[in-house]
Formats: structure tokens, sequence, C-alpha cells
């Protein structure tokens, strides 16, 4: 055998041994107790300092040489290490660390670490956090994090870094959410009984991922304890909620009910007031293990703000009733493939949000209803190719049916409200997308990814690329710095011309006039942590093209034809956010501050000049304070501090001759647009937290708590005042002072 053979046959053979050495270890992680799949658990090989993470479905794939030990971590749980072997389908179980219990070393441990401008919710902070009312609620929790501001206060609008509220993807189970809101935005849909995990990204966006411009929140609900049969709820001033969880099918399968009603209207019947107002939402859950790797999962919402009044003192008969809700339906599978690399998911889904008023005043009714109604898929393949290299593939579809606003009048009624019989109308939705994750060396790590989306209506269609790259570089174990570039397109908007959400909110598509809306997102961060210790700092610049916004002087109320009543432009949003976390022993102190600018430039707008968006704020800090007394008694306390937000005050009137110069018209004239901002705004919240005894079946929480503590006034919109020489004052009305709160919340 000459040399040149022999070489050959060397390099095949060594090459053969180190793929038998190999093996490809997959499987799902769930929780001990309850049997539900764990994302984000930390499955790694020690001795390589190498490992990956769990997806959204607890499932992982890893390749480790045969015989290696590696482990399996999750913060809260305790650590299994196992010894690599050719197996396929592995369970791991993890079960809850005991107080006593030591937890395994492992030096380098893979965290659950979340990249630049993504966010892993902390639910068990969420359950802890002061709220309105005492009711607990996950977007308002997320008003504190940096670069997300509120609306108005008390309310569940986000702004998210300069972007207005219609600009943030928020999905339930895959589904997207067109209203968040309960009882004018003062309490969000999601019961927080029902939900698993939330994960929401404001930058470094993934390609699986668009259709909004500023962020997007994906919420996943509970799947349901498959071990036992269990029973949870609260009782609070505001609202009640009650759950019921536990197995099905003989342990293949489980199911959840989560149920939640507001009863407001009767605590103001109470001290001898109205307001009928109340609201109601039902989540409900089952999955199914069709086999070994294949799961199915069906999932639906639905929940309806309801207002019913009428005044039984008025001669008139007058009566006023209106009806808005969400309703959601969700079918996935999941399927593990026999190769041990490949994970899929498909989701079908329904989206409904509709709102219905009627006013009837004598013989005059007034009916207004609007709808936008979703059918659609969505399908991701997860890839692993190899301990470096891994992938995501797919594609999704919306067929979108809006019915903006269909006016029905019986009677008379102000010339600027007309009858409109409005006729649906249809958008296409689609995109294709693929992502590449690659660990180019020990601290170099990319994601790159490209988007393809295109939209389709009446008479045009829309095709936009979008490319999306995060890379990553650990300066060392505790320290690293991101940058990250996304383009994102957006074919839907709402249109709106309030602080408060509002019934007159519509949603529209794009049409062969209004064009996508378009942001281009440039981010770059520093991140510092350590095992008590995390410390971000990020910055970004996002300039936006085809904005929309209402024309000077258009009637909201009644409008159909988007193309008559809106305009085009260009925005830009820019500034630096940082948070801090810190544990000290019991203590734990969070704090998170944003410095920022948001501007809007319409050539129908203003006079064409560059003007501050209404929610330009130019400061916000947050101060989150948790101390545990013991085991069963736990403080928070919640500071915060935000600059006003904008608004166009009156500040003259000018006189005009009429047609036959018998009468004087009097015409307002205002000054520049959001030229002039609201009060600074500061509260303080507080939560007192009382467990019964640790260990019970039976296990019980008491909630104090205090709104707004000090009573300082949160302006939230301006009235005008006429003041006895004929002139104007501005004052600033607060929506809330203090308010006290006690709930009191159970699981058996």
């Amino acid at each position: 055998m000459d040399m040149k053979k022999f070489k050959l046959l060397f390099l095949f053979c060594l090459s053969a041994t180190l793929t038998w050495s190999q093996t490809f270890i997959s499987g799902n992680v769930t929780d001990a107790a309850t049997g539900e799949a764990l994302a984000g658990v930390s499955v790694y090989q020690a001795s390589k300092k190498l490992g990956t993470t769990t997806n959204a479905y607890g499932f992982f794939s890893l390749n480790i040489p045969e015989n290696d030990t590696f482990y399996v971590s999750y913060l809260g749980y305790q650590t299994q290490l196992f010894v690599a072997q050719k197996q396929k389908d592995m369970l791991v179980k993890l079960a809850v660390k005991a107080d006593l219990l030591k937890e395994v070393a492992i030096k380098a441990q893979v965290q659950k670490k979340p990249p630049l401008g993504t966010q892993y919710i902390d639910l068990k902070m969420v359950n802890s956090l002061p709220a309105l009312g005492g009711e607990r609620d996950l977007i308002k929790a997320l008003q504190n994090m940096p670069g997300v501001k509120k609306g108005a206060d008390g309310t569940v609008g986000m702004l998210v870094r300069g972007g207005a509220a219609d600009q943030n993807l928020i999905l339930m189970d895959d589904a997207p959410v067109y209203n968040s809101a309960h009882l004018l935005g003062f309490f969000s849909l999601f019961n927080t009984d029902a939900i698993k995990d939330a994960t929401m990204q404001t930058g470094g966006f993934t390609a699986n991922y668009g259709g909004r411009l500023s962020s997007v929140l994906s919420v996943t609900m509970n799947e349901g304890n498959k071990q036992k049969l269990q029973y949870s709820g609260s009782v609070g001033l505001l609202a009640s909620r009650l759950a019921a969880q536990g197995p099905l099918f003989k342990g293949k399968g489980s199911f959840l009910v989560a149920g939640r009603i507001s009863y407001l209207n009767k605590m103001y019947q109470m001290i001898g007031k109205e307001l009928p107002f109340y609201f109601y939402d039902l989540n409900a859950k089952l999955n199914y293990q069709l086999s070994k790797r294949d799961q199915l999962f069906v999932s639906m919402y639905t929940g309806d703000d309801v207002l019913e009044a009428s005044d039984a003192d008025s001669a008139r008969n007058i009566k006023v009733s209106s009806r808005l809700g969400n309703h959601i339906n969700t079918i996935r599978w999941n399927r593990r493939f026999a190769n041990q690399k490949m994970f899929s998911n498909v989701t079908v889904f329904t989206s409904n949000y509709r709102y219905f008023i009627k006013g009837e005043m004598d013989d005059n009714v007034m009916q207004i209803n609007a709808n936008i109604a979703d059918l659609g898929y969505r399908f991701q393949l997860d890839h692993h190719v190899n301990n470096k290299l891994s992938f995501k593939y797919g594609s999704e579809y919306i067929h979108h049916t809006f019915i903006p606003n269909n006016t029905k009048l019986k009677g008379n009624f102000n010339e600027n409200i007309k009858a409109n019989d409005a006729t649906s109308k249809q958008l296409n939705e689609s995109a294709i997308f693929a992502t590449a994750s690659y660990k180019m060396n020990a601290r170099l790590s990319a994601v790159a990814g490209i988007r393809l989306s295109a939209a389709q209506v009446s008479g045009r269609s829309y095709i936009n690329p979008e490319p999306r790259l995060l890379l990553n570089y650990d300066l060392t174990e505790k320290h690293a710095l991101s940058l990250s570039y996304s383009k994102m397109v957006q074919y839907m908007f709402l249109l709106s011309g309030s602080s408060v959400m509002l019934p007159t909110d519509l949603w529209y598509g794009v049409t062969h006039k209004i064009k996508p809306q378009e942001a281009h997102i440039i981010s770059a961060g520093y991140k510092w942590q350590t095992t008590n210790h995390t410390s971000r700092i990020e910055t970004y610049y996002k300039p936006m093209h085809n904005l929309v916004e209402y024309k000077e002087g258009s009637v909201e109320l009644g409008a159909s034809n988007i193309d008559d009543v809106a305009v085009q432009g260009n925005g830009e949003a820019y500034g630096i956010e940082w948070m801090n976390t810190k544990k000290f022993g019991k203590l734990n102190l969070t704090t998170a501050y944003t410095l920022s600018w948001s501007t809007r430039k319409f050539n129908d707008l203003n006079e064409g000049k560059q003007f501050y968006a209404r929610f330009d704020r130019r400061h916000d800090f947050n101060i989150i304070l948790q101390y545990d007394f013991s085991k069963r008694v736990q403080f928070s306390a919640l500071w915060s501090y935000a600059t006003g937000s904008r608004f166009t005050p009156l500040v003259g009137q000018f006189m005009m001759p009429n047609g036959n110069f018998t009468n004087i018209d009097l015409l307002p004239i205002y000054t520049s647009r959001n030229a002039v901002k609201l009060s600074d705004s500061h509260k303080l919240d507080v939560n007192l937290v009382i467990k019964n005894k640790p260990g019970k079946k039976y296990q019980a929480e008491w909630h104090i708590g205090a709104y707004n503590l000090y009573n300082q006034t949160q302006p939230y919109r301006i009235k005008t005042q006429k003041n006895s020489d004929g002139s104007y004052t501005y004052k600033q009305m607060g929506l809330f002072g203090f308010i006290p709160s006690i709930g009191y919340q159970f699981k058996f």
C-alpha cells in the first residue's frame, strides 16, 4: 500500500472513530410535579463548556461524546447529572429544589441569559408586585422595564422605544391579540393563573416574528397539571379568579380552565353610585400525547367588557349599552423527529376582536359596530445541526377580515355623524423566514435571519425583505457586548385619538394608497451578570417610515374609508436604557431608567414641521424593592417617576366674520403640535404578602397593599376652564389617587 492510500485510509478510520464516539441526545424537560414542559432549561456538557437550552416546548438536542457526563439545570429546580448514551426521546423530570438540599456545584454553568433586547418575564415577581386594586397584571409589570412606557396612569397600554401602542405584536399561544385590555385599559386580558411563561423582545428581533415595529410579547398558557387535580384562585376588591387543572386520558393529557370576573359595578352600588361596567374572561386548554414524539394542544380564550346603563329618572328614556371583546382559538401540533435533530411546531388559529355600541334617546337610535377576524397558521422547524450551528425555518399566513365602522342611525343626530353600512375589507398577510444561530468560537456568536413578508389587498401587493442580525461577544464569563440590526414591517395599524383605549380606536389594513409602515432598529448593549447581580445598558436608534395619523380636523367617529381621514409621515426614536438587579441577602433591588426621544414629521401635519410624539417622555425611572422578612412574609414597593406626556393647547381665538358679515365666528388658535407637556408624575405603590405555613396542602396568601400611597396626582388629560374675563386656563386632571387594596389567593 502506497503512502497516499494509507493516508486516505487513516483519515477515513479517524473520521469513523470520531463519528462513532459522538452521540446526539435529545428529549424533553418537564416539571416533575405537574408534567408541564419547561422552557429555557440548561443542558450542559461541563467538560467542554458546551451546551444548549430547551426551546419554548421543553425540547433539547445536544451533540456530546458517548459516556461523557452532562447536566440538566434550571433556576429553582434540583440539578440532575446524566451519562450520555445512545438513547432517544429522553424525558427529564426536574423537581423543585427543597430549601435544605444543596445545589450541585457546576463550574461555568449555562444560565438562562436572554440576548440583547429580550426579556424573560418572572411570573413570581409579577405576583409579588404592587397592583391597582390588588389585581396582579402581566402587562403592568412589563411597564417597569426600561424602554417600555405606559400610556395613561393605571392603564395597560405599552409604548415601546418611541412606538405607538398598536406597534406591539401580542401573541397568546401563537395567536394575535388585538385588544389586550379590559375596562378601558385598566386591566389586561391575561389571567395570571393561566399563564405558563412570557417573553418580550424590544430589539434583536428573530426572523420568526414580524408584522409590528416595536416589540413582540409572546405569552404561553399553562398546559395543565398531568399528575393531580389542582385548584387555585383569588378574591379581591375589584375582581375574582378561579382555575382548575388536572390529568386526562390516564396521564397522557391534561386540562386547564381558568375564569375571571370583575364586580366594580357592584362595589359602586354599595356606596350609592352607578358604574354599570364589568368584564369577564375564560381560558381553557387541553393537551394530549399522541405518541412518544407527537403532542397536540387545543386552547381558547373568550372575554367581554359589558356596559348597560339607563337613566330611569329621565323623561327622554336614555339607554346606553356596549360590548367589546376578544375570542381566540388555537390548535397546535408539536413533533420531535426520529433523527433527534429536529423539532416542528404547527399552529392553526382564529382571532376575533369586535365591539358593539348602542345608544337610545326617545325614538332616536344609534348603533355602531366594528370587527377584525383572523384565520391563519404558523409553522416552525428547529434544526440542531451540531453544538455550534442550528437553524429555524418556517412560514406563516393570516387572512384578515375588517369591518372598520358600521354605523346605523334612526332619528335626528348631529350632522357630523352619518349612517354608514360598511362593507368588509380583506387583507392577506404572509411570510417565510429562516434563522441561523452560529457559535463561531468560545466568545463570539451570531444569529442571522431573513424574513420575506408580503401583503395583498384589492388592487395592490406589497413584498418586503426583512433582514435581522444579532452579534454577541463574551468579554469574560461575566461580561458581554451585543450589537443588532432589525428591519420590521407592519401591514396593519390602529387609528386612535385618545390616550385611553376606546371603542372608537379602529384597526385597518394597508390599502392601495396607505403603504406599510417600516422601521430600522439598531441596538448596542453591554451586560454584566453574576450569581446575585445583573446589570445591562442598551442604546438604540430607530428611524420609522410611513407612520399613520388622522388628518387635522378629521371626524374620527364613523370613518369607514381610511384613505379619506389618514395621512402618512416619518418618525425617529432613540435613547439609552439601563437596568440593574442586585440581591442583598433577603433584599432584591431592581432599578430601571430610560432616557429617550421620539419625534414625527408629516407633510400634512404641523405645517410640515417636525414635532414631538404624544408620548415623547424624556425620563422614565422605576425602583422595585422586594424584601423577605421570612418564608411567610414578603414586602414589595414600587416607586416610579416619568416625564409628562405631550398635548397641543388652545392659546387663543381668532374673530372671523361669516359669509354675510352679520355675525362673528370664533376660530381656535393652537400652538404647534404637541408643543406643551403635562407635569411630571411620580408615585409609590406597596404590597405586603402573608402566606400560611409552607408544606401545607392548602396554600393561601393575603395581599395587603396601596396604590399611589402618598396620593400624588398623576396627570393624564387636560380640562379647559373659561375664566370670568373670557380667558381660558388648563387644569391637569388625574385619574387615580390613593387606592387601598386587599386580596386573598389560594391553591390546593
